[in-house]
């Protein structure tokens, strides 16, 4: 199974964010500014850069599900053979974790709560005997978003997961959390030998030690339609060879 994760920046490329247009224009005036920002470049280029690694899950956060780019790529994901899946949107334009999952390669799943608070910056579902929970760790250190989270790892620790996203560590206290995380889990980059991080944000992929990191490749590239990169990841199940 491949899984292609990637923080989308709201599809604004790498120089413009959603919320910097926020502190300039200010919170009445941020939106229309923003969507009259013209984002068919970076949108062709993350469907082109989908369709060349062929996933079958597409991990995004920071996706702006209600406006009119997301519908747009959300109808061609659908062409290519995509169903779009997240929580519920909250509020009338919020930025969320969502999957995209190929319905032709993953027959079956089932979506599997974590419980959280603010729900739309994560989304998990079980595939096979690994569930996998992409997400998307608020900036600002939010005391009550890991406590759910460590809550959530802590119910599924004896199976096979993988954590992927943007865990903001650029936060010094974010970092500290997922340091707690790493005590019963693997950072599986790093462990297949690369000694960089993936990203200065701090978009990670972290693995259950349930699971043989035999059969976990990954890799990361900057395909230059974000301000993060891409994570590619490929995880083949012990039950594949029975």
């Amino acid at each position: 199974m491949k899984i292609l994760d990637i923080n989308i920046n709201c599809f604004g490329g790498t120089d413009y964010q959603r919320e910097k247009f926020k502190d300039d224009y200010g919170p009445r005036c941020y939106l229309k500014m923003w969507d009259e920002r013209d984002k068919s470049k970076e949108i062709n280029g993350i469907l082109d850069c989908i369709k060349r690694h062929s996933p079958d899950i597409v991990i995004m956060q920071e996706y702006d599900i209600n406006s009119s780019e997301a519908q747009f790529f959300e109808m061609k994901m659908r062409t290519n053979g995509y169903i779009l899946e997240s929580e519920k949107p909250e509020s009338p334009r919020p930025s969320m974790t969502v999957f995209f999952v190929r319905e032709s390669t993953i027959s079956t799943h089932t979506y599997v709560s974590a419980n959280h608070t603010r729900n739309g910056r994560a989304y998990s579902i079980k595939v096979g005997d690994i569930i996998l929970y992409g997400v998307h760790i608020p900036p600002r250190y939010d005391e009550q978003f890991w406590t759910e989270l460590h809550k959530f790892v802590k119910k599924i620790m004896s199976e096979k997961y993988l954590l992927i996203g943007d865990f903001n560590t650029i936060n010094p206290k974010n970092m500290n959390q997922v340091n707690e995380l790493l005590k019963d889990a693997t950072d599986i980059w790093h462990a297949k030998g690369n000694d960089s991080s993936i990203s200065v944000m701090g978009d990670y992929a972290i693995v259950s030690k349930t699971i043989n990191i035999q059969n976990v490749d990954i890799d990361s590239f900057d395909e230059g339609y974000s301000d993060h990169p891409v994570i590619c990841l490929l995880y083949t199940s012990d039950a594949a060879d029975d």
